[in-house]
């Protein structure tokens, strides 16, 4: 039996009772895309997205399998060809590889950040123009829920299991109970630049080529971005960015290591927040965490999403309506980054929804059946 998902772009009602009594009341920012809510065996989740690039560099994918819920957030610089690649193939690599183990581990994710970096630097070289194809990357960002085991010798059946996997600077923050409250932690580390002067220059570098299509690097893991990942791809007359140094790298800039942790699902396990750096830039962790908690499920993303175009507005003092106002792609781009959500509400196996066959791919490819 099909059922379909709803896209809804229009704005989330008032505020006044739906976070807490000081916060002021949002506009409609109406050009937001989002799902509501989507019930899974699993699992709850929200997604929405607000774009301010002219052509959106975020990417998502939401994937059901026989194993359980994959969850991938795709932010790409220099274009949109890294994320959406990465969108297109990722969980199907991950398959792969995970058909050749009998368990899911960290050192698999690991390696299967590798092998979708070698994939997409081959597609770049045969499908991205040469100019271009140095300059093109993605921070990556996955989370993948699988379904605990059958019952135990004592009837007690395996919790539920999770793995993340990062690249860059997008957070996974998970919102759990403690002491009748909710407390955040974050689960994927980011990897923000700063550290290093070579690699401050190249952020400033960027910074400088953003207008030219670049975009701005801020962070030292990525995939793709082989202009300054690996030395070899110096070319000055290729790689814009190169005029800003003097010779080519000594060592690799960025790198392709993820971040990775796994852990079993408790009962104080509440959501898990996933979103690209857009919206980090705006809110903190504990701030995502008492939103999603402290209303309902329904319009989760959408609702962080609204509070970071709030922020972003009020950063840049820009009157929230007026910036509510400007049109989908429009000149929004130097008040905030491309925003994208995924909020995941944990059951713990207290659901009677049966099992669905879900592919979501960035609102462009929408299709959920039910299977009996």
């Amino acid at each position: 039996m099909m059922n379909s998902l709803k896209l809804l772009c229009c704005g989330i009602g008032g505020r006044d009772d739906e976070i807490t009594q000081d916060d002021a009341p949002n506009p409609h920012f109406d050009w937001i895309q989002s799902i509501n809510l989507e019930a899974l065996d699993l699992c709850q989740f929200s997604v929405a997205a607000a774009q301010s690039n002219l052509i959106s560099e975020d990417f998502f994918h939401i994937e059901t399998d026989e194993k359980g819920l994959f969850v991938g957030i795709y932010d790409g610089h220099g274009g949109c060809e890294a994320s959406h690649y990465l969108s297109q193939n990722f969980h199907q690599t991950l398959i792969s590889h995970g058909n050749l183990e009998p368990h899911l581990s960290e050192d698999t994710l690991k390696l299967v950040f590798s092998r979708i970096e070698d994939q997409f630097l081959i597609h770049a070289n045969d499908t991205i123009q040469e100019i271009k194809r140095g300059s093109v990357g993605s921070c990556c960002l996955v989370a993948y829920l699988l379904r605990g085991g059958a019952s135990s010798g004592r009837g007690i059946p395996a919790p539920n299991y999770l793995y993340i996997g990062n690249l860059g600077d997008s957070k996974a923050v998970m919102g759990y109970s403690k002491n009748k409250d909710v407390r955040a932690k974050r689960l994927a580390l980011d990897d923000c630049m700063g550290r290093d002067p070579i690699i401050e220059m190249i952020s400033v570098a960027a910074m400088q080529e953003a207008s030219n299509g670049l975009g701005t690097i801020v962070t030292s893991s990525v995939i793709g971005s082989s202009h300054i990942k690996n030395t070899l791809c110096y070319h000055p007359e290729l790689n814009r960015i190169n005029h800003y140094l003097d010779q080519p790298l000594a060592t690799a800039a960025l790198k392709g290591v993820p971040y990775t942790c796994s852990m079993p699902l408790g009962y104080g396990e509440l959501f898990l927040i996933l979103a690209s750096d857009g919206l980090w830039e705006l809110l903190t962790d504990e701030r995502a965490a008492e939103i999603v908690h402290h209303n309902p499920h329904e319009g989760a993303a959408k609702r962080l999403v609204q509070e970071a175009l709030y922020e972003a507005a009020l950063k840049s003092k820009i009157d929230p309506d007026t910036m509510a106002s400007i049109p989908l792609g429009g000149d929004s781009r130097a008040v905030h980054d491309d925003i994208t959500v995924v909020v995941i509400f944990f059951n713990h196996g207290r659901t009677s929804v049966e099992q669905k066959n879900i592919s979501i791919r960035n609102f462009r490819d929408v299709e959920a059946s039910t299977s009996t």
